[in-house]
């Protein structure tokens, strides 16, 4: 759903001699981010994302942060970093106690991308209010319009 778009944005950066993919996460450490997750966040991790990771472990662009299997250097910037999807959400769970109910796919400083457990819901909020701007229905949907709404 959303890799033509993600292919676009990936040919600008060629074009313009930038990289923007990471490179893929590897099944072990799948194995190694499914477990964290079930046992520190009480999460099972969705398939969608594990996808998305085999094709760029995490992504930093335009303002977006979507979290990578672990806390990694962004390529090319090796003082930056993306970080890691179980720590991301237990330091967003230690600042911000409504977060709790969610977890935190991805964030562009105004936004929050998340699946909420309360609702069973792929949602949009707003930050720092943590008020609902939209519903979508999938992680897949949640990626496209995080990359959407970034798109330069």
């Amino acid at each position: 759903m959303y890799d033509a778009l993600l292919e676009e944005l990936v040919d600008l950066h060629r074009r313009n001699g930038w990289e923007l993919l990471q490179p893929p996460v590897t099944e072990q450490r799948v194995d190694i981010l499914r477990r964290r997750a079930l046992t520190e966040l009480e999460f099972v991790l969705p398939d969608p994302y594990a996808a998305f990771l085999r094709r760029t472990d995490g992504l930093d662009f335009n303002g977006l942060c979507v979290y990578a299997s672990d806390r990694l250097p962004i390529v090319g910037h090796g003082d930056r970093f993306i970080p890691g999807f179980v720590d991301a959400n237990l330091d967003w769970r230690g600042n911000i106690e409504s977060l709790g109910a969610q977890i935190v796919f991805a964030h562009d400083g105004m936004t929050n991308f998340v699946y909420n457990h309360k609702t069973g819901a792929w949602e949009i909020r707003w930050m720092p209010s943590d008020d609902l701007g939209e519903t979508v229905e999938s992680f897949d949907h949640l990626l496209l319009r995080a990359l959407e709404d970034h798109r330069p």
